[in-house]
C-alpha cells in the first residue's frame, strides 16, 4: 500500500528496504513459513527528492504512511551502516540469518517459533558459540547457528 502510494506521488520508483526473517512453524504436522519484519512497521526508504525536506513535507500525508523520522539527514551514515550490517546478515532468499539475532541479542529476547513460540526469555550467559538462556524456570543453550528465531526485546 505503502510502496504504491509512495512511488505515484513521485512519478518514479523508490528504493525500499525492511529487514525481514522467515519463521517456520508446525500445525497440524505440515510446516508453515511466514515472512516477519524485524522492524515492525518501520521500513527504509531512499529517493533522490528526499534530499530536499520541502518534497518531504508533501508527502506526509500519503496512504499508509505514519511518518518520516525527523532529522534523517544527521542519521544517513548509523542508516546506511545499519542497512549494510543487516544485508551482510542475510541468507540467499534475503532473509536474515541467526548469527544477525545472536550478535544483537544482549539481555532478553522473544522467540518467533520453535517449542517456546512467542515466549520471552532472558540471557544468563554469553559465550562465542552460544547463549545460555532461561525460558519461564528452564535453562537452555541456544547455539549462534540455531533453527530457532527470536528477537531482542
Amino acid at each position: 500500500m505503502l510502496t504504491k502510494s509512495l512511488n505515484a506521488e513521485l512519478k518514479s520508483k523508490a528504493i525500499f528496504y525492511f529487514p525481514k526473517v522467515i519463521i517456520q512453524k508446525i500445525r497440524l504436522n505440515k510446516k508453515k513459513s511466514t515472512q516477519c519484519s524485524v522492524l515492525g512497521n518501520y521500513v527504509f526508504c531512499y529517493h533522490n527528492s528526499f534530499k530536499n525536506p520541502k518534497n518531504i513535507d508533501k508527502l506526509k500525508f500519503i496512504h499508509g504512511l505514519k511518518y518520516f523520522l525527523k532529522d534523517y539527514n544527521n542519521y544517513q551514515k548509523d542508516i546506511m551502516e545499519f542497512i549494510n550490517y543487516c544485508k551482510h546478515n542475510e541468507n540467499k532468499e534475503g532473509f536474515l540469518n541467526s548469527k544477525f539475532f545472536f550478535e544483537n541479542t544482549s539481555v532478553r529476547g522473544k522467540f518467533l517459533n520453535g517449542p517456546f513460540s512467542n515466549m520471552f526469555f532472558d540471557i544468563i550467559e554469553k559465550e562465542k558459540q552460544k547463549l545460555k538462556i532461561i525460558v519461564g524456570n528452564i535453562n537452555v543453550s541456544l547455539t549462534k547457528n540455531s533453527k530457532y528465531s527470536y528477537l531482542p526485546s
